[in-house]
């Protein structure tokens, strides 16, 4: 059975490409960002909405590899963790937001091939130094994707007036 796993997929795709009841997704927050947009800087200190963006796509890889291939590299000192605005600029918001997709259509067809014992199953994370389960790691992607949403809602709030 894979009752859990298939929970935790359409949780997913609610926050993503549905109505999640939180607000609204991602893809809706999409529809209202546009090249400049993406890459301004309203609130000092902060990143820019590509850089999110970039971040969350690292993650889900990073997240990918540690299901798919047992990848345990540590991500917190990796440069492609958060991406200056000149680099993610040189390849356009366009390339962003696809590479974000791409990423995340790849994790989903990979969570719905598993059983929902791989939830159970535990790996040394060398980010958090400590043992981890599938399970926190599946939710805590998730839980970052909200937490980084809420961070570009803020943005565009910021923008917006």
């Amino acid at each position: 059975m894979n009752n859990r796993i298939k929970d935790l997929v359409e949780q997913y795709r609610s926050v993503h490409q549905g109505h999640p009841w939180m607000g609204r997704s991602f893809h809706s927050t999409w529809a209202h960002v546009n090249e400049e947009v993406a890459f301004s800087l309203p609130l000092q200190g902060t990143p820019c909405i590509a850089q999110l963006v970039d971040h969350l796509t690292f993650w889900r890889k990073q997240a990918l590899d540690k299901i798919a291939e047992g990848k345990f590299e540590s991500g917190d000192e990796n440069p492609d963790n958060w991406k200056s605005i000149e680099q993610l600029k040189n390849d356009g918001w366009d390339a962003v937001k696809s590479e974000y997709s791409e990423a995340l259509n790849a994790y989903l067809k990979l969570l719905s091939l598993q059983d929902d014992t791989l939830l159970e199953e535990s790996y040394a994370d060398p980010d958090f130094k400590k043992e981890m389960s599938y399970a926190e790691l599946i939710q805590g992607v998730l839980h970052h994707d909200i937490y980084h949403l809420g961070q570009i809602r803020l943005l565009l709030s910021s923008m917006n007036g």
